[in-house]
C-alpha cells in the first residue's frame, strides 16, 4: 500500500483550513523541514488562487516559530 507524501498531506490539512507550525508538523505528519515542504507545496501543489502566508509567532523579543496558513 503506497502512502500519501507529507507535501500532499500538509497540502490537505492547509486547504481543510487548518494553520500549522513545525511542532504541529512534527506531532501530526512526522516532519522535521516544515520550511522546506511549505516551499515544495508552493513550487508544485498550489493553485492559482492560493498562496501560503506566514505568520512568525514571538514571545518576548525572540522569534519562537512559524504558522503557516493557506490563503485563498
Amino acid at each position: 500500500m503506497k502512502t500519501e507524501s507529507q507535501n500532499k498531506r500538509i497540502y490537505k490539512w492547509l486547504k481543510a483550513g487548518n494553520k500549522i507550525n513545525p511542532l504541529l508538523a512534527l506531532n501530526k505528519f512526522g516532519c522535521l523541514r516544515l520550511a522546506a515542504r511549505i516551499f515544495d507545496i508552493q513550487t508544485d501543489m498550489l493553485e492559482k488562487d492560493e498562496t501560503i502566508q506566514r505568520k512568525m509567532i514571538y514571545i518576548g523579543n525572540q522569534k519562537e516559530y512559524t504558522e503557516y496558513q493557506l490563503i485563498k
